[in-house]
């Protein structure tokens, strides 16, 4: 399943000047589920403007987010196809992150298109491990894994 800005929306409550998300790449269903997806980065974001004047670098907190964001997509559509152990409860709830491991490799300098490959590990009752890397041109910028848990209704 391929899609722009508008699944994206559909799929994640995060909107303009936070979404980290413009399209949904490609998926591969399963318990061990894949998302590839895309983010351009133009230079005129409003976060570039004093990271750092002269020379924006794409700050660090926005790659762990755009990950954390790609295990949102990851978990709502691996629970939509059902698939192995992928915890069904993962559709349609909110999910937030509750852990972070992530390796800084290269900056990100706009103009640029951030490439995120994410890969469900494991569901622990209602925490889920996502494993990732941003890239950019083939290139790794950032590698690591995030633990997303459903917020409690």
């Amino acid at each position: 399943m391929n899609g722009g800005r508008e699944l994206v929306e559909s799929l994640l409550p995060h909107r303009e000047g936070m979404l980290l998300v413009d399209a949904i790449t490609g998926f591969r269903p399963g318990v061990r589920a894949v998302l590839t997806a895309s983010l351009t980065v133009t230079g005129d974001e409003s976060c570039l403007r004093g990271h750092f004047p002269g020379r924006p670098i794409w700050p660090g907190v926005l790659l762990i987010e755009g990950l954390a964001q790609c295990a949102g997509l990851v978990i709502h559509m691996a629970a939509g196809h059902a698939g192995g152990e992928v915890d069904a409860r993962g559709g349609g709830q909110l999910g937030v992150l509750a852990g972070a491991n992530v390796k800084f490799l290269q900056v990100v300098e706009p103009p640029a298109v951030i490439e995120y490959q994410v890969r469900l590990v494991g569901v622990f009752g209602g925490l889920y491990r996502v494993d990732g890397e941003a890239a950019v041109a083939g290139r790794a910028v950032a590698d690591g894994s995030v633990s997303i848990a459903l917020a409690l209704s």
